[in-house]
């Protein structure tokens, strides 16, 4: 326990089979969040065991994500909030691994935004235990070098700049063949560096 909480939390309550079969693997996960040690990658406050479930309290974040934003807006956000979404998510990779953590699962899902503009960054530790669940990642966000049971730095990187075409188009940088996108050809409102450094 982690003594009186200030402020609304989230509960996630946990399957009974799967805190049955990956409990360990699950409480092992799920900590390492608080490895990141960084207040906008929010950590488990408490994990509890209510009539033998598991129930995990986290700090509630009042947003959206950013697959809502996309969808909210149509699509295609601006160069700017784009760029500045993406800025704080690397920060909090770069976080992450200057901690000896790789994200491994990188999402529009684990990116929230608060109320206030704030990025947050989940989902640290899932990577390996989807890999056990034998649930497929994003694949928009899947690196060339990415291995789900042995997260990297480099994999966490280009799941990075991913987010940000997917930011700014509103489409998979990888089309239904695995062959790159061109930046340039599914938006014109993109900064001429930016579709450069891309491209």
């Amino acid at each position: 326990s982690h003594g009186h909480v200030q402020g609304k939390v989230a509960v996630k309550l946990l399957h009974p089979e799967l805190a049955h079969d990956f409990g360990s693997e699950l409480l092992r996960a799920l900590r390492q969040a608080e490895d990141v040690g960084h207040p906008r990658v929010p950590a488990p406050i408490e994990i509890l065991t209510v009539d033998d479930t598991r129930a995990v309290v986290t700090r509630l974040i009042l947003g959206e994500s950013a697959a809502a934003l996309i969808e909210r807006r149509r699509g295609r956000i601006p160069p700017s909030e784009a760029l500045r979404i993406t800025s704080d998510v690397l920060e909090l990779v770069g976080t992450a691994h200057a901690h000896g953590v790789c994200h491994g699962a990188l999402s529009l899902s684990h990116v929230l935004l608060d109320d206030q503009g704030a990025t947050h960054l989940i989902g640290f530790g899932e990577a390996r235990v989807r890999a056990q669940l034998g649930l497929v990642p994003d694949r928009a966000f899947v690196a060339p070098e990415h291995h789900a049971r042995t997260p990297s730095v480099t994999a966490d990187l280009w799941a990075v700049a991913a987010l940000l075409f997917v930011l700014l188009t509103g489409a998979h940088p990888k089309d239904d063949q695995g062959r790159a996108r061109p930046l340039a050809r599914l938006t014109d409102h993109a900064l001429e560096g930016l579709v450069e450094l891309i491209d």
